[in-house]
């Protein structure tokens, strides 16, 4: 089967694709505007709704202000035959998806930005692990749930977060001093980056897993996402990471509501393992690009840090830890 061609154009913050489908016979039109305060959907989350012609061509003509190729995508949006619209919602990585005798499954689980295509393909696994964590617990309930929540969990949210990284207008592009970082460690953060100049190109953890297979005993808790490479952790060997003039003390106590004022860019806290880390200065020179300070300002990355992260890394995080974590 061929591939059918596909035209794309992209701006800053917009993105748009066409292809032919039914055999030439109708071109399928994706147009894609990255808008994470927009209302529109606040009373339609999770379904397509009809819009207007005029209403898509002055979104387009917005969105691609500037880009050459502006008035053909305008022309196109006023051709499409019945345009709707559907918001695409980013959600955190949950904690745990059981409760009692429930568990989440599938979207409920682990809902995920449609860029890296496996939203329905982990639908399938977590069900396959779930039959499996039955037949080798049988009636033990609670322990069947734990068993599949440990070996999917995992797994399932190092796809939300490649999904996630894989969205180009959630991250900023390598710097000239990542890209040179990156090239020297031969390896990269996520599967799901398209950058330049990394290495990780096996992509048999995706294809050749196989859900069923979850042993027979109950594997120990893993947070994160970042199980691919052959060797457990990488190290930096002797690799300079930039630092700030003045490191962090690390020993303030602070609340979740303080944290929640750092939620920008330009001012980002984030709590990992129960402590709390200024990131602002960091991020802009973290190998894995800026898009972290946009992504998780001011929230909750202990799952996304995870244990991906080399004992040199970690130690370098000291440079930027206010303090720890206090509950109300």
């Amino acid at each position: 089967m061929v591939e059918p061609p596909r035209d794309r154009h992209r701006a800053d913050r917009s993105g748009a694709t066409t292809y032919w489908v039914r055999g030439g016979e109708l071109l399928n039109v994706w147009i894609a505007h990255y808008e994470p305060e927009s209302a529109a959907f606040e009373q339609e989350e999770g379904d397509w709704f009809p819009v207007s012609q005029q209403e898509i061509v002055r979104e387009v003509g917005e969105a691609f202000a500037g880009h050459p190729s502006r008035d053909d995508l305008i022309a196109l949006s006023g051709a499409i035959v019945r345009p709707t619209k559907w918001g695409l919602y980013d959600r955190d990585a949950l904690e745990t998806w059981v409760q009692g005798r429930i568990c989440l499954l599938g979207d409920a689980a682990h809902p995920m930005l449609p860029t890296f295509g496996q939203g329905a393909a982990q639908s399938f696994e977590d069900a396959a692990a779930l039959a499996s964590a039955f037949a080798l617990h049988q009636r033990d309930v609670p322990t069947a749930l734990l068993h599949y929540e440990r070996v999917r969990h995992y797994r399932a949210t190092r796809f939300q977060l490649g999904s996630k990284f894989a969205f180009d207008h959630l991250r900023a592009k390598d710097t000239a001093e990542q890209k040179a970082l990156l090239e020297r460690l031969d390896e990269r953060v996520s599967p799901a980056f398209a950058h330049d100049k990394r290495g990780g190109e096996d992509d048999s953890w995706i294809y050749a897993y196989d859900a069923r297979k979850i042993g027979s005993e109950l594997p120990a808790k893993r947070l994160g996402p970042w199980d691919f490479r052959r060797t457990a952790k990488v190290r930096y060997g002797g690799i300079k990471l930039w630092m700030p003039a003045n490191p962090a003390k690390g020993t303030r106590r602070v609340t979740r509501e303080e944290i929640a004022l750092h939620n920008t860019q330009n001012d980002c806290w984030i709590i990992i393992s129960g402590k709390v880390y200024d990131i602002t200065e960091w991020a802009p020179h973290h190998p894995g690009g800026a898009g972290i300070a946009r992504m998780y300002a001011g929230r909750e990355a202990t799952a996304e840090f995870g244990d991906y992260h080399s004992t040199e890394a970690v130690a370098h995080m000291a440079n930027f830890c206010v303090g720890a974590l206090v509950e109300n």
